[in-house]
């Protein structure tokens, strides 16, 4: 009696710690970041995810599977807002790895440039010069900073009221 109630003790929880690794960690601790664009690796989610290798080869695999393709394993992409009248400066690190043109753009929510564009040559092996681009003061909600490399949309902030939070973003 005793051993069957240990076989079926011991069938439930192999069932549930199967249920568990196949869901993965990152998305366990974070649903928002199911299918999010990708930043960089969440050391936490993954080192937990590599805990259920000692559980088993199965449950460790799965469990970093799920998380690197569902985008549990990741930290979202931070997102950089404007406000309306503020002065943007875009600087870029390093030397240019080839012959483009940079641009910056305004656009509205219908689709429309919303002031001049500015743009930019740059030379290949040499410092890229900054860009400075004002927003106009009556610049709705919604409209977006677009930086185009030889005209292909490469990124865009948008345009959101001053009193919302906000986050720096950084690009290389």
């Amino acid at each position: 009696m005793i051993t069957r109630i240990k076989k079926k003790m011991t069938a439930s929880a192999m069932v549930a710690l199967l249920l568990v690794s196949q869901s993965g960690c990152g998305i366990l601790m974070h649903p928002e970041r199911r299918y999010e664009s990708r930043g960089e690796i969440d050391p936490t989610a993954v080192l937990l995810d590599c805990c259920w290798l000692f559980v088993g080869v199965l449950p460790g695999v799965a469990a970093l599977g799920i998380d690197i393709a569902s985008g549990g394993a990741w930290f979202p992409k931070k997102l950089f807002a404007l406000a309306p009248g503020e002065e943007v400066n875009l600087r870029i690190n390093g030397d240019a790895p080839a012959d483009c043109k940079l641009s910056l753009r305004l656009i509205g929510p219908d689709g429309k440039e919303l002031a001049t564009p500015k743009h930019l040559e740059v030379i290949k092996n040499q410092k890229v010069e900054q860009i400075r681009f004002k927003l106009p003061a009556n610049t709705p909600e919604n409209a977006k900073l677009v930086l185009a490399i030889d005209g292909r949309d490469q990124g865009h902030w948008m345009v959101t009221n001053a009193s919302q939070e906000r986050d720096v973003l950084s690009m290389k």
